[in-house]
């Protein structure tokens, strides 16, 4: 799958995120799954995905009920920029408002029900107003909470072998795991 973007991107965030790097690409044959009761599904959704960073730490979404944390962010809504929708998902799921934006890449997920494209952000937390969840998010029991790259690495490694079993939070889990360790690299 190429680099496609949603009707409301902005001509500049074309322009800039062409001239990104992807940081990485998956699919079903990266991970054994292998559910006959899975629809096939070729919607193509657009996502963006946040790294808040305060100091040596990241910003994630900590899942009290089922005990992993994944990346913030969330799907592009119909109408907003690439940047709207990641200063919205940054709001509602970490709480605080953004200072310092920064693109760094995108990511592909093309599988047989996820076909996604996520744009990738670094940010600053800027002024704390309150996480504002959405009801799978309470649900789940998710809370914001900071930890280091490495940290954050190895309870998403461990999430990956041993917690995650949906198709779906394979995905997830498997793109976060990727796009922190490039993360690491670059701070």
């Amino acid at each position: 799958m190429k680099l496609s973007f949603p009707n409301c991107a902005t001509k500049e965030e074309k322009k800039v995120f062409s001239s990104l790097p992807c940081l990485g690409e998956i699919s079903d044959k990266d991970f054994p799954y292998n559910d006959p009761n899975i629809e096939p599904k070729s919607e193509l959704r657009f996502c963006t995905r946040i790294f808040l960073i305060n100091d040596d730490k990241i910003c994630v979404e900590y899942s009290r009920k089922y005990g992993y944390i994944q990346i913030l962010g969330g799907h592009i809504e119909d109408g907003e920029s690439l940047e709207q929708a990641t200063r919205r998902e940054t709001i509602e799921e970490s709480g605080y408002e953004i200072d310092e934006l920064k693109p760094i890449g995108y990511f592909i997920e093309n599988g047989i029900t996820k076909r996604h494209i996520s744009f990738i952000y670094i940010a600053k937390p800027g002024k704390r107003v309150g996480t504002d969840y959405d009801e799978d998010e309470i649900e789940c029991e998710f809370e914001p909470k900071w930890y280091s790259v490495n940290d954050a690495m190895r309870i998403l490694a461990v999430a990956d072998k041993e917690i995650i079993k949906s198709y779906n939070g394979r995905f997830a889990t498997k793109r976060d795991l990727i796009t922190i360790k490039y993360i690491k690299k670059i701070l």
